[in-house]
């Protein structure tokens, strides 16, 4: 088990150098003093058509303290774009607010 931000979310590397998340030390996500719950913005990512996965984790950012950032696998036939970014983004923070 390898640490990829300690001390937030818990994965490895296979022999193939594919990375797994694995789990979570911290449930919360603090970003400027509001406690964000990732699996509860990973939910919001799986209602999308377009979203197969989701994992959600805390990356650090200066201003804010952390900030979400998500990693998905998408469901065959999207394709990573930046309007599906946009979109999805729109999509979670329509449900969050």
């Amino acid at each position: 088990m390898v640490s990829l931000h300690p001390p937030a979310d818990l994965g490895y590397y296979n022999q193939d150098g594919r990375l797994f998340l694995c789990g979570r030390l911290n449930v919360v996500i603090n970003c400027f003093g509001r406690k964000v719950n990732p699996a509860e913005v990973e939910s919001y990512l799986l209602e999308h058509p377009a979203v197969e996965q989701a994992a959600v984790l805390g990356v650090p950012f200066p201003e804010m303290g952390e900030a979400p950032a998500a990693i998905v696998v998408l469901t065959h036939g999207y394709s990573p774009d930046e309007q599906l970014a946009e979109e999805l983004k729109e999509f979670v923070f329509g449900k969050h607010v």
